[in-house]
């Protein structure tokens, strides 16, 4: 991890650790621009005859105030890049959404996407669950 001379992680670089990290456990990285059809064609292209997964984050503020969603803040995703010189500074309340992608036999072509979201808060321990982690999928009829 990266961090600025007052000790607070630098949002930017904790995104390029995630990434590195990622990809050195065998995963392809997928950094979405945020438009659904785009997003999806990248997907097909770059996992065309691929057996490994990709992955896309966005690591975001996460906040209300009076109902309205407050999402302006240090970001790690790659189309928030005007975030990456933002601090994650202690009691950073920040929602953690990853996706995977996978190419299945029943879909040729058409990678099939789970993405999960979970809060988190940054304490002096480190990232700590607010809510408790999926763990599982849930299928929903």
């Amino acid at each position: 991890m990266r961090f600025n001379n007052k000790g607070y992680e630098i949002a930017g670089e904790s995104l390029r650790e995630m990434v590195a990290s990622m990809e050195r456990a065998g995963y392809i990285y997928t950094p979405f621009t945020d438009d659904g059809q785009d997003d999806y064609e990248m997907l097909r292209n770059v996992l065309a005859g691929k057996d490994a997964s990709g992955f896309s984050v966005d690591l975001h503020v996460q906040g209300n105030n009076d109902g309205e969603l407050i999402t302006v803040g240090p970001s790690m995703a790659p189309f928030r890049r005007d975030r990456d010189h933002q601090i994650v500074p202690e009691n950073h309340i920040f929602a953690f959404e990853y996706m995977v992608h996978t190419n299945i036999p029943e879909r040729p072509g058409y990678p099939l996407s789970i993405n999960i979201s979970n809060v988190q808060a940054v304490s002096n321990l480190g990232v700590e669950w607010i809510q408790p982690p999926n763990e599982r999928i849930h299928l929903v009829y």
